[in-house]
């Protein structure tokens, strides 16, 4: 695979931010974060990160396989249970 275009040499600045916005989100467990940010790169297939996102949660703590796999499957079942609703049009009840 031929890489792209460098966005980091392309327009640091915006890249600079971005980073910033991350180093402000501190309300959330540094575990759990780890947790999600892998989960998302993994629905997004995203190698690069998918291959750096264990290191950050195993740095944050305690970090296990089984915790991987079982968000992994919480995010597989909803995901399921979204395309079934989805699928059939179902609308929440009337409030």
């Amino acid at each position: 695979m031929t890489k792209r275009a460098s966005y980091y040499k392309m327009n640091r600045p915006a890249i600079d931010a971005l980073a910033a916005v991350g180093r402000q989100l501190t309300s959330i467990d540094p575990k759990l974060r780890a947790l999600v940010e892998l989960r998302v790169s993994q629905i997004d297939g995203c190698v690069f990160c998918v291959d750096r996102r264990p290191n950050k949660a195993r740095e944050a703590g305690d970090f296990s396989e089984n915790q991987i796999v079982d968000l992994t499957l919480i995010t597989a079942n909803m995901n399921a249970w979204n395309r079934i609703a989805i699928g059939h049009r179902t609308q929440p009840a009337r409030r």
